[in-house]
């Protein structure tokens, strides 16, 4: 931020390396408490931003009214009904889904507090449907920034690698493939990643960056104005 930046996401920077011996686009989707993407085309040039909600809203929900931590394996949103007419209202309420990049967010914006606003009271019976609409908010969310920012033409070929503990919610992910007819929507560990361990990956390579001194440029990640070296290590004392 001190770089005129977002100050996230940080995902991409790693994706870059990862991928860097690809000679086809390819795209990454992460799905922690919110969703970020990365998109590198053939020509090496790379995007990456945050979607918009991923888990927060669903895991709020489930502990606020289910008394639950989260809904294992999408078990409960795979039995509700979506209503995709609240869904696309909840898209079109603020500028941020449909924005350009450089973006970034958090539970600022898609946490307890939008919740409250949207939820008063929900009965037994509709929990089902309300963490439906949720999940499917998670997913549309990202395919529709995915269709309006990746410019390929080879699309039915572009690998859509999920990681994060969102893979594991099965209606959130059936919900990415069927948005995402054109592209081929899977794992990261199709490619030999553990899509739950990525991000520790991730800030092992950034702080290995940091300790070499390795500038990084995030221009068309955070927005920032320059290269610079990420974070900063702190001594044990």
């Amino acid at each position: 931020m001190i770089n005129k930046g977002q100050g996230a996401p940080l995902m991409p920077v790693v994706d870059k390396w990862l991928f860097k011996n690809e000679s086809k686009d390819i795209i990454t989707l992460n799905i922690g408490g919110i969703s970020n993407i990365t998109i590198i085309n053939k020509n090496k040039n790379i995007l990456g931003f945050d979607t918009g909600p991923g888990m927060s809203l669903l895991d709020i929900y489930c502990l606020k009214y289910l008394n639950l931590s989260y809904d294992n394996n999408g078990s409960i949103s795979s039995k509700g009904k979506i209503n995709k007419t609240i869904v696309q209202e909840w898209i079109e309420e603020n500028n941020f889904i449909l924005s350009k990049p450089p973006k970034s967010t958090g539970k600022e914006l898609y946490g307890e507090k939008w919740l409250n606003s949207h939820f008063k009271s929900p009965k037994r019976n509709d929990h089902k449907n309300n963490l439906a609409n949720l999940s499917y908010f998670t997913a549309k969310s990202i395919a529709l920034n995915i269709q309006k920012f990746h410019k390929g033409k080879s699309k039915k070929q572009t690998p859509v690698y999920i990681s994060g503990g969102g893979i594991k919610n099965k209606s959130i992910t059936l919900n990415l493939k069927k948005l995402l007819l054109n592209y081929n929507v899977l794992s990261i560990a199709n490619i030999g990643i553990n899509p739950l361990f990525k991000e520790s990956y991730a800030f092992a390579l950034l702080a290995a960056s940091n300790y070499f001194n390795i500038k990084i440029n995030t221009k068309n990640i955070t927005g920032a104005d320059k290269p610079y070296i990420i974070g900063e290590i702190s001594k044990w004392r």
